[in-house]
């Protein structure tokens, strides 16, 4: 049975296109690159020798966030003009210009998927380890007493983001060949998605694995820090194995879609797409990933 609720899925990341405003972190990318650099062209110019380490971390950072927001800012910049370019050459498939779709699947790519979550956490991770210096925390304890408690929450969760981060990385590593293979391309509304999931290993290391297929809805809202991007998932249903069930090293997996539902739309804004989660119970790391399923209307 479907599970038709709106359900919030916080923290969790959106998968596609992203929409924010790119021009804002494009300028905001460029002033702190200017800071940045600045700093570290001033740093023997009148800088107090015990000063320089702290003077030297916080311009790396900056230089460090600058790079990060340029780069996102361009990336978003081409989403529009690449959607475009794709549309005019395959005017018959327009899902190929939602999205660049590989027919026949997708597969885990773990080195780039790594390059591209260090390109967004490493200004944060250098802001805390900037902040968590011991000579950055013996000055601002000096004006602020309050520092010392609020630099230990701070190495606190420098070292939470570093675990995450080991521990994403060893799954990664431990499941690097998994891979999903599309029966059919695309998936109409009203058909069912068949699949096949591998990973370059036998399932039966497994005791229990889920598959659900769900349907998520990008949905814009006003925080305290500024416009964001919330998942909802609107739709979803899951097909369990068991043991006895778990042979071979392919796992085929079928789910129908509704006739009535929402198709793909990976370019829009906001964006809304399916997704398949795979999810294996066993000893140690568990297995746990999400693939795009592309599922478009036929009159698209």
């Amino acid at each position: 049975m479907a599970d038709t609720r709106v359900v919030s899925l916080p923290y969790r990341e959106t998968m596609g296109a992203s929409h924010l405003k790119g021009w804002g972190l494009g300028i905001l990318g460029l002033c702190m690159l200017s800071m940045g650099t600045g700093g570290l062209l001033l740093l023997n110019a009148g800088v107090a020798a015990d000063a320089r380490s702290v003077f030297r971390s916080g311009s790396w950072t900056m230089v460090a966030g600058g790079v990060t927001f340029i780069t996102i800012s361009v990336r978003l910049a081409l989403v529009r003009p690449l959607y475009r370019r794709r549309l005019r050459r395959r005017p018959a498939e327009p899902w190929m210009a939602d999205h660049e779709w590989n027919r026949r699947g997708d597969h885990v790519r773990p080195g780039a998927t790594l390059v591209y979550g260090i390109l967004y956490v490493a200004p944060v991770l250098t802001f805390l380890a900037a902040l968590c210096n011991p000579l950055t925390g013996e000055l601002l304890s000096e004006a602020a007493p309050a520092w010392s408690l609020l630099r230990w929450v701070l190495t606190g969760l420098l070292l939470l983001s570093l675990g995450k981060s080991a521990v994403t990385a060893a799954r990664w590593w431990r499941y690097r060949g998994a891979w999903v293979r599309f029966r059919r391309f695309p998936y109409f509304l009203g058909e069912t998605v068949d699949v096949d999931l591998g990973y370059g290993g036998p399932w039966s290391r497994f005791d229990h694995v889920t598959a659900t297929l769900r349907f998520v809805r990008v949905v814009h809202v006003e925080t305290a820090d500024g416009r964001m991007g919330v998942s909802e998932q609107h739709w979803a249903q899951t097909v369990s194995f068991d043991r006895a069930q778990l042979r071979g090293d392919v796992l085929t997996v079928s789910i129908p879609v509704p006739e009535d539902g929402a198709d793909t739309s990976l370019s829009g804004q906001p964006a809304r797409y399916w997704e398949l989660e795979i999810k294996g119970e066993t000893t140690g790391l568990d297995l746990e990933h999400r693939f795009l399923i592309p599922v478009y209307a036929r009159n698209r």
